[in-house]
This record gives structure tokens, C-alpha cells and sequence, in this order.
């Protein structure tokens, strides 16, 4: 566990997170977009769950490897490169 990520473990999944670790992984931070991707991790699993059902009527549940990686991949696209505009 790096720095970033032991200053700011408390904040996976819970609350916001600090505004110094989203500058940095809208800069590149690689260390910062990990924590930012780990504090997401759960509600993409929730998005990327199907539910589908058999002939008899039967329930399963699974993840869709595919949508998953396209949920991450998108919050990537839109983290890198983010733009702070200044408060008015």
C-alpha cells in the first residue's frame, strides 16, 4: 500500500473523497486513480450484476466481465483529463 493510498483508505466506498486525491488522478496520478477506481469498485460491481433466468424458472446472478471493465474504463476517460473550474 502506497502513501496516497494509506493517507486516504478510509474513503473506499464511504463519502466523498478528498479533493487533493481527484486533482491528482485528473492529472495522471496513477497512485490517486487507483484510489479513486477502489472508492467506485462497489457500485460498478453493483451496474455490472445480471440477473438472468432459466427455462424452469430459475434465477442466476453474475457478473458481466464486459460491462464491468467498460464502467471502469469510463470513469478512467472521465477522471484523466477532469477540469477544475475556478468557484464563482
Amino acid at each position: 500500500m502506497n502513501k496516497v493510498q494509506k493517507k486516504h483508505r478510509n474513503h473506499h466506498g464511504k463519502g466523498l473523497l478528498p479533493i487533493s486525491v481527484i486533482r491528482a488522478a485528473s492529472c495522471g496520478n496513477p497512485e490517486s486513480l487507483q484510489v479513486v477506481i477502489k472508492h467506485y469498485e462497489r457500485l460498478i460491481l453493483h451496474y455490472s450484476v445480471i440477473r438472468a433466468y432459466s427455462d424452469d424458472g430459475k434465477s442466476y446472478v453474475f457478473i458481466d466481465e464486459a460491462l464491468r471493465s467498460e464502467l471502469r474504463s469510463k470513469l478512467i476517460n472521465k477522471v484523466v483529463g477532469f477540469e477544475f473550474k475556478p468557484a464563482v
